[in-house]
């Protein structure tokens, strides 16, 4: 691939544990930097998506530009979720089962929205609402626990128009 300055530009792997923290953007730029386990809370470490076994897409090298690698949240090759998100999205309804307020028909609410507000897609403004819908129902220190499990996933926006 080609970038903007003329020059050729290719992404490298990353390595990423299975709760979300990147032990290395670019493992074969900087192999010394790999790790089995992660440092930050004992994971082990992947860089390829266990769906289709595809590498992860890492830093882009050969560029004049710097930019903060942004950790994927679903694989470019297959679309499946990586980990990290499927693994926060099944903490989320099992605190929806946990709560007494919340109906059947609230809890399939949450199941429905949710994925909605992790992907880029038109429907997330209608997650949204009913997502904040069905939270007014519960106590503060509930709505404190789906945020403290989604909030790393959400984009800012979303995470905005969610928790204020």
């Amino acid at each position: 691939m080609w970038n903007e300055f003329g020059s050729r530009s290719w992404y490298d792997t990353a390595e990423i544990c299975l709760n979300g923290h990147v032990s290395n953007s670019s493992i074969k730029t900087y192999p010394n930097d790999c790790k089995a386990f992660c440092d930050e809370c004992g994971e082990k470490t992947i860089t390829s998506c266990s769906h289709c076994n595809q590498n992860i897409r890492g830093d882009e090298q050969d560029t004049n530009v710097y930019e903060m690698y942004s950790m994927p949240s679903y694989c470019i090759h297959c679309g499946q979720p990586f980990p990290w998100i499927s693994s926060r999205i099944e903490l989320a309804y099992e605190l929806a089962d946990l709560v007494d307020e919340f109906t059947e028909l609230d809890k399939e609410i949450i199941t429905k929205s949710i994925p909605d507000l992790v992907r880029d897609t038109p429907r997330q403004h209608i997650a949204i609402l009913q997502l904040k819908k069905v939270m007014k129902k519960t106590t503060p220190n509930i709505v404190s626990g789906f945020k403290d499990i989604l909030f790393d996933i959400l984009t800012e926006p979303i995470n905005k128009s969610l928790w204020g």
